[in-house]
């Protein structure tokens, strides 16, 4: 797990950038910022690692979404788009 976390900080803000030693933490900083309350993490669906931290109810969000998608995909289904006239 630690090893992902590495791997998208490489990846996504490290790898185009040149970082001086003197300005390291600083980007560091930044990231773990970013990575923790700006970003939404993709097993959280739409929140942060820091809002999942704090209110791990929010977890239950996702079976609640996956179920409003297959009603949606089940009435749109059913809804007969011919004009009546």
């Amino acid at each position: 797990m630690v090893e992902a976390v590495f791997k998208i900080m490489k990846q996504a803000y490290f790898r185009n950038k040149e970082i001086l030693f003197k300005d390291f933490g600083k980007e560091l900083e930044f990231y773990k910022h970013d990575y923790n309350n700006v970003r939404p993490h993709y097993a959280h669906v739409l929140y942060t690692p820091d809002e999942i931290s704090k209110n791990p109810e929010l977890l239950n969000v996702k079976p609640k979404l996956d179920k409003l998608n297959l009603d949606r995909i089940e009435a749109n289904r059913n809804y007969c788009c011919k004009e009546i006239g």
